[in-house]
């Protein structure tokens, strides 16, 4: 891959800021001097105020510039009265509105490291008890207390990199399982990066359009983009370009979504994000014989939506779904024994060593299991040698994942679903 030409196509014109917005309980007006010195206490260093603003009334009391522990940028962090706020959801209604206050906190994320940035950020203002939710003000996503304590501030497993961005669905039909969809995502600029699209995507394949925009954002994370127009392969026979919006816009249906007019009306923000470095996914060649055009990735879809397909993982994800399959492993091996007669279990651990000392992982089906480990056949081939049906032990600590497959259905360490459950067809 040519990295400079990549970076040079994909540059931003200016960075994105990253806002993030924590209503505070109570209608005392939150102590700025109190706030900095709980927050030197926590992070055991001082917090250093770089620059004080003037409050221009009552509802704003206090804006600061201030240097946080374990972040490059600036910090600005506000106080200002609540105001009604849209699309906050049901669950977290009645506690927005016990809210008088707001805190602002926003900072110019490091593009080598956007997700630890934005989990600091997060920790600023989210770990306050007084804090009942927290919004992403760039997504539009909401984390109530539970699932700051879970998600985000749970160190013994990697946050998700999804944590960065939101997938958005546009439809042009009013019934969502007819016409097509834009796709795209929200939060990239802020991480140096340019939003992903994908354009003219028929109803019924927006689920796997909108995985694979997860997919491709994770792997942009973690090794940057591809240079323009390139054909570039997310998984086993999956290939895609990624192609700038200005040059796909203009070959769209005349009755499709996407095109500058539907971006200038869309975004009301100034600079508008739907018209900043954009890039639209794409099949990785041009259709067509007398008019070139970029379509959709449709070959890519279908390879992506298959039960078997091998989707390439970035190094951030392969570590977290690495450690919730370690974590609930004891689960698993409840389910394994106490399921139903036709559930499978799949483990993922390493099969073999390569000549040059690395170790190749593969999955295997698990045949004996225990809280320490298990003992399992491959199956295929292994590169390092190990043949179809050979036997395979392991340690709990060397999972890297794990699936159930049951009836045709899959629950794996990624989903909110009750292993043993799942295995007896309870859920």
């Amino acid at each position: 891959m040519d990295t400079d030409q990549a970076q040079s196509s994909w540059k931003l014109n200016e960075p994105w800021p990253a806002t993030l917005i924590a209503p505070r309980a109570g209608s005392d007006t939150p102590d700025l001097e109190a706030i900095l010195v709980e927050l030197a206490t926590h992070f055991g260093e001082e917090v250093v105020v770089l620059e004080l603003h003037g409050s221009p009334d009552d509802r704003h009391p206090w804006s600061v510039l201030i240097r946080i522990p374990g972040l490059d940028a600036p910090v600005l962090f506000a106080c200002q009265q609540a105001q009604k706020m849209s699309e906050v959801p049901p669950r977290l209604t009645g506690a927005i509105a016990d809210c008088r206050w707001v805190i602002l906190i926003e900072t110019l994320l490091d593009a080598e490291s956007p997700l630890k940035d934005w989990l600091r950020l997060a920790e600023v203002v989210g770990r306050d008890p007084a804090v009942p939710a927290l919004l992403d003000a760039i997504t539009g996503r909401w984390f109530d207390r539970e699932e700051l304590e879970e998600t985000i501030f749970d160190d013994s497993v990697p946050a998700s990199e999804d944590l960065l961005w939101q997938v958005r669905v546009v439809s042009g039909s009013p019934n969502l399982e007819e016409g097509k969809a834009w796709l795209f995502t929200t939060g990239l600029l802020r991480c140096g990066l340019p939003e992903l699209e994908m354009l003219e995507v028929p109803a019924q394949a927006v689920s796997d359009a909108a995985r694979m925009l997860d997919v491709v954002a994770s792997l942009i994370l973690d090794e940057g983009p591809p240079p323009p127009e390139q054909p570039w392969q997310i998984g086993e026979r999956i290939e895609i370009a990624m192609v700038p919006w200005r040059e796909v816009v203009d070959t769209l249906d005349q009755d499709s979504l996407g095109s500058t007019v539907d971006r200038e009306q869309l975004s009301q923000e100034t600079p508008n994000p739907l018209t900043s470095i954009r890039a639209v996914i794409c099949d990785s060649r041009q259709r067509g014989t007398y008019r070139k055009i970029w379509s959709w990735p449709i070959e890519a879809t279908k390879s992506f939506a298959s039960p078997n397909a091998a989707v390439r993982r970035s190094s951030h994800g392969v570590a977290r779904s690495a450690a919730l399959a370690r974590k609930s492993w004891d689960q698993v091996v409840d389910a394994f024994k106490g399921g139903s007669e036709d559930l499978v279990v799949m483990v993922g651990v390493p099969v073999g060593i390569y000549p040059h000392g690395g170790r190749e992982h593969g999955w295997i089906q698990l045949s004996e299991a225990s809280t320490d480990g298990g003992v399992g056949r491959v199956l295929r081939d292994a590169d390092t040698g190990l043949p179809e049906g050979g036997l395979v032990p392991f340690k709990a600590s060397e999972l890297d994942g794990w699936r159930l497959v049951r009836g045709g259905k899959v629950c794996g360490e990624m989903d909110l679903l009750d292993p043993v459950a799942f295995a007896r067809g309870e859920s």
